[in-house]
């Protein structure tokens, strides 16, 4: 509400379609948001914390998650969702009691956030990232995004040894995938296909 600047009453009505089912369409959201693909599994690990557990318990937080214990003394916790952006809050607030198996994505984004608040913190070896090679990013783009030098070459070198399989070279287009930056930069800093920009973390125009 404190975002509206102004209202005005328009004298104009609307009519709900008759065909409108908003229990169908709100059926996988964990609040409001719905999406037209199929749902997604999330899947979470809740660590034997008795006052954890009971509290996940006390409370039905979707009607489609299903909980089941595991051998620790602990709770495995999934449910079809349809946008997990949207339990971010809500996972963030059990802490180190919970662990996202599922999907990789929302994963992904809680190992990003724990990267930040231990640099935050100067908290152990999380403070400094392990890569220190980047291959692409976008000008004032977190580092978090920054693309690992490790997985461009690897992704450049299954798509090379998928392309050489027909010529019956997949071995070797595998291996000039893994090296190709190498190469390219060995004879002038340029690629083929773009300038090649990969570098030391904090270098915004390697040489």
């Amino acid at each position: 509400m404190e975002r509206i600047l102004n209202a005005l009453l328009t004298g104009e009505t609307f009519e709900i379609p008759a065909a409108f089912n908003d229990e169908r369409l709100l059926k996988h959201a964990w609040g409001i948001w719905y999406a037209d693909r199929p749902p997604l599994t999330v899947k979470l690990r809740f660590f034997p914390n008795p006052a954890v557990i009971q509290r996940l318990e006390e409370s039905v937080w979707h009607p489609l998650e299903r909980v089941e214990p595991t051998e620790d003394g602990g709770r495995m916790w999934s449910v079809e969702i349809a946008e997990w952006r949207e339990m971010l809050p809500w996972i963030r607030g059990w802490g180190a009691d919970v662990e996202v198996l599922e999907p990789k994505e929302l994963r992904e984004a809680l190992e990003k956030e724990a990267r930040r608040l231990a640099r935050v913190y100067g908290v152990g070896s999380l403070s400094e990232p392990k890569t220190r090679f980047f291959a692409h990013r976008r000008a004032g783009e977190d580092r978090e995004n920054w693309q690992p030098l490790i997985d461009h070459l690897r992704k450049t070198a299954e798509m090379a040894r998928d392309f050489g399989a027909d010529a019956n070279v997949a071995d070797l287009a595998y291996i000039a995938g893994l090296i190709h930056d190498l190469v390219s930069k060995a004879a002038g800093g340029r690629s083929a296909r773009r300038p090649f920009n990969s570098g030391r973390e904090g270098t915004e125009n390697p040489a």
